[in-house]
């Protein structure tokens, strides 16, 4: 449209045929001709070149929009975006790398080096396994995908929304709208769009294909598994490298010695865990004692129902799996205590509390050090320790005496000091602590002679007196005693008897046992002989005791006297 201006004497513009225009400062009118239009190759690359970046650059503002990578540029963003894209342009970038979601020039806090669909989940959902160097924190991303049904075909482009998920494993999610476009072809950019700085926050893949995940197999390597114990828990380490697994279980059996017997610990789980560089799991025993913690000998095994590893990209599995596992962790502390304590002829036989020990037989073991027994003499003796054989669950310790023909009586608070020992079973070394003590009971030997004569005649009906001189320590308990005060104290064990032998021909008296005095440290124990007729007449005669003995009435312990067989005599009426 011109536009006329009367005083200057001329128009400006396009007036029907005509143009008027200033040239020189003159006014000039010339006939109007219409622009021709370059459509040169060059020309229409340039402009193709032009239309894509635009179109590349529109797709990146909805992607990233929000991205700070920009600010440092002193353009309008959207030139940026175009501006950057006609520089991927020219160095070369084709598809998906065209699109300026960044400045070209942009160094890259994370980047994704590969994607792939691992699982289809409700509602199209996609899980894909994500690689490169990638944040340690929880992002949303736009994932921007290229299907194509064959390599002729138009591509076609869908943006979505996803969430990546910095975990063991790094993975993205999103909802896709068709699954089943996705093909060999697929390929996909991925950019974050939360960044609060570009700078430490952008994480970015280029353009790369998104296949499914193509996952490695291969057998769990159980070639060698050891044991190792921290208090009650149990770790078995195998000889398979350790990587951070999605998934993993192992389903185990355990035979070991625990407390002298075998246990069969079946249907036992655990996940595995990293211990050294290598896969391991763990058992935790509930114990109440230490002899139960477990061990294991050479001949004890570990059966590996099922063991397995898996990440999206590595499995590896086992089964039916039998180890033989030996360490050397075979020693156990017990909580064992002794029970009563007997006098077991020249020994002394002390009773351990060992009912967890069924069934099983202990293998004799002599400590290395030895017991101290304080007896009333004031004397501490020492005494080499031995172990019996083990039946039905009763473990013995016995203590031999210092002098088993003049014997140890033992008073009210005499002792028997047991320092620690051990015995082994089925491979497992037991220890027991040192222990002390009291010995309420009171035991003890004594010599003794016939007081009586069978050199010669002996007259039947009558009574034998057999003299039973005593220990110095049960001497020294007694001197302050008169033999009258001696006499009130103690009295004859009613399991005394003896037995008369006279030509071949036995006979024995239970009555009248009894102790006739107490002179000089020695026990004068009476017994009347048969009445004329019960024996008869001969020659060879002789005389066992059995049982003999005495009680103290006051403290309520007894001593008893070796059975012996006296004389050689002949009996008369």
């Amino acid at each position: 449209m011109a536009i006329f201006n009367m005083t200057a004497g001329g128009f400006y513009g396009k007036l029907g045929e005509t143009v008027g225009q200033r040239w020189r400062n003159l006014r000039t009118l010339r006939t109007y001709v219409i622009p021709v239009n370059p459509r040169t190759e060059k020309q229409q690359a340039n402009r193709g070149k032009f239309k894509q970046a635009t179109e590349v650059s529109q797709i990146a503002n909805q992607m990233n929009y929000g991205v700070t990578a920009w600010n440092s540029v002193d353009l309008p963003l959207w030139n940026c975006r175009v501006k950057t894209a006609r520089e991927l342009q020219d160095m070369g970038k084709t598809g998906l790398s065209l699109i300026p979601l960044f400045p070209s020039s942009f160094v890259l806090p994370y980047s994704i080096d590969s994607i792939g669909i691992y699982a289809m989940g409700a509602g199209n959902v996609l899980t894909c396994i994500v690689s490169g160097t990638l944040p340690l924190v929880d992002r949303q991303v736009s994932i921007l995908v290229q299907t194509q049904a064959t390599a002729e075909s138009e591509k076609k482009l869908t943006l979505y929304i996803g969430e990546y998920f910095a975990d063991e494993t790094p993975r993205i999610m999103f909802k896709c709208d068709n699954y089943e476009e996705f093909n060999s072809l697929t390929r996909c950019v991925i950019c974050s769009n939360d960044d609060a700085d570009s700078n430490t926050d952008a994480l970015y893949s280029g353009d790369v294909p998104l296949l499914p995940v193509q996952q490695e197999t291969h057998t769990f390597d159980t070639s060698s598994v050891n044991v190792t114990r921290n208090g009650n828990t149990f770790t078995f380490i195998t000889s398979e490298p350790y990587f951070t697994p999605s998934e993993s279980s192992v389903s185990f059996r355990i035979y070991a010695v625990s407390a002298g017997r075998t246990l069969d610990l079946d249907n036992l789980t655990a996940t595995l865990r990293n211990e050294g560089g290598y896969f391991a799991w763990d058992y935790t025993q509930t114990v109440t004692n230490p002899q139960e913690l477990l061990a294991f000998g050479s001949a004890k095994s570990l059966v590996i129902h099922s063991i397995t590893a898996e990440t999206p990209l590595v499995k590896a599995t086992a089964e039916g799996v039998v180890k033989t596992i030996t360490t050397s962790d075979l020693t156990r502390d017990t909580t064992l205590s002794f029970g009563n304590i007997t006098a077991d002829g020249d020994s002394w036989r002390i009773r351990l509390n060992s009912s967890f020990l069924l069934p099983h037989l202990a293998s004799a073991v002599s400590a290395t050090s030895r017991t101290h027994t304080k007896f009333s003499n004031g004397a501490f003796v020492s005494n080499p320790v031995q172990i019996e054989e083990a039946t039905s669950g009763e473990l013995y310790i016995v203590i031999l005496k210092i002098d088993a023909n003049t014997g140890l009586i033992a008073f009210n608070g005499d002792y028997i000091a047991i320092p620690a020992f051990s015995f082994t079973c089925q491979g497992v070394t037991y220890i027991v602590a040192p222990q002390t003590h009291s010995i309420e009971y009171y035991s003890g030997n004594a010599d003794w002679d016939c007081y009586g004569s069978f050199a010669g005649d002996f007259v039947m009906g009558s009574n034998m007196v057999f003299n039973y001189p005593m220990p110095a320590d049960f001497i020294a308990k007694y001197n302050n005693l008169t033999e009258e005060q001696f006499l009130d104290r103690f009295i004859a064990l009613g399991t005394g008897y003896a037995e008369w032998l006279e030509n071949g021909n036995f006979g024995a008296d239970t009555e009248d046992l009894r102790i006739n005095a107490y002179e000089n440290g020695v026990v004068k124990m009476i017994i009347d002989t048969p009445e004329s007729g019960g024996v008869t007449e001969g020659s060879n005669a002789s005389v066992t005791t059995h049982g003999f003995g005495i009680e103290d009435t006051t403290l309520g312990y007894t001593i008893t006297f070796a059975n012996k067989t006296v004389g050689d005599g002949t009996w008369s009426e």
